[in-house]
């Protein structure tokens, strides 16, 4: 399995590939003249450091547009084919879900789901994960035994 980590993604370009690519995104970035729309659901902070590595990179220039990803899901839903947003990069999947079952959203591009592991992209091709958080339960080890604590991860499946 491939290893990805930040600065991995940050150098290799595709920093923004992680965000959901909106239908109509492709013809309007030929015609914009290189410039893209961002709707942006995740923390500003992670999302400035993407885009101003992608923008290096690439020399594509990204407007961004910051609000709570259901809001920005509903802005889309309601523009629709209008819709200036050409990426969508969320921290929540259910409005990526929303976008994704009213056919919003567009296939990103093979070399691009090829960067991360299969189970980390939708089956058809329209969003994949680009970012993932790690939640740790510490714990007194004079009151809990190791013994007694989960073998496994509750959600992953991973031993610890």
């Amino acid at each position: 399995m491939m290893a990805i980590n930040r600065r991995a993604l940050l150098r290799s370009g595709a920093a923004l590939a992680g965000a959901t690519l909106l239908a109509g995104a492709p013809r309007r970035l030929e015609a914009a003249g290189g410039t893209l729309t961002l709707y942006n659901g995740q923390h500003r902070a992670t999302t400035e450091a993407l885009v101003a590595a992608f923008a290096k990179a690439t020399g594509i220039q990204v407007t961004v547009r910051n609000a709570e990803s259901p809001e920005l899901a509903a802005q889309i839903t309601e523009e629709g084919e209008r819709s200036p947003a050409d990426l969508f990069y969320s921290e929540q999947s259910p409005p990526i879900a929303s976008l994704q079952e009213k056919g919003l959203l567009a296939k990103i591009d093979d070399a691009t789901l090829r960067a991360v592991p299969a189970k980390f992209a939708a089956k058809d091709g329209t969003w994949l994960g680009a970012s993932v958080r790690t939640r740790v339960v510490t714990y007194n080890k004079k009151m809990v035994a190791a013994a007694d604590l989960p073998n496994r991860s509750w959600n992953s499946g991973q031993r610890r």
